[in-house]
Order: structure tokens, then sequence, then C-alpha cells
């Protein structure tokens, strides 16, 4: 069922895809990799590490109180439709609000 639904949100009409609310350790690679082959371009914590701008903005957000907007924009400026582990994780309120009809996927340990 999950991947039926996976496939019609992958053909959407360009909004956000999904909201992956998943911690470190959950699966969270693998779901990044089937998500692509789904058509999807999710985040994962690893860009944080690889894009400073990504980086400092993600941290101002979910460590220091910073504003959720220039987080978002790092994101959907570089293609991603989809999100998945920490430091995006911890806006799965915030991106609901703003998505209210996107899909999201909270694995477990």
């Amino acid at each position: 069922v999950l991947i039926g639904v996976l496939l019609d949100l992958a053909h959407a009409d360009g909004g956000f895809g999904l909201i992956g609310a998943g911690l470190p350790c959950t699966g969270t690679q693998s779901f990044v990799a089937a998500l692509k082959k789904l058509g999807y371009r999710s985040s994962h914590g690893l860009d944080t590490f690889l894009n400073q701008t990504m980086r400092d903005t993600w941290s101002a957000y979910a460590h220091g109180g910073g504003p959720f907007e220039p987080a978002l924009k790092t994101i959907l400026d570089v293609g991603m439709n989809a999100t998945n582990d920490v430091p995006f994780a911890f806006a799965w309120k915030d991106l609901a609000e703003r998505y209210p009809d996107t899909k999201a996927s909270s694995p477990v340990r």
C-alpha cells in the first residue's frame, strides 16, 4: 500500500512530495534511495554536511530557534521535493503546516 501511495505522490503536480520525519538509523538512506527510484529528489542529513549554506541555515533553525523559511528555501533551491533524516525531521510540523496535503512518513527503530 505504501508503495502505491508513493507512486501516486511521485507524479504529483510539482508540489512538495513527502515529509520524512525519520531519525537517524531508521533506514533513512535506504528510504532516500527508494524515493529516488520513484522520482523524488529527497534531502538527507548528509546534504547538510556537504552544503555550508544548508548546514548553517538548518543548524540555526533546528538548534537555535531560527526562522523556518530560509531553511526551507535551501532545499527548494536545489530542487528537492521530499525530506528525510535530521535536521529535516525536526521540521515536520512546519513542513506539514506549509504543505497540508503532503503525506508524512515516520519510520521507527
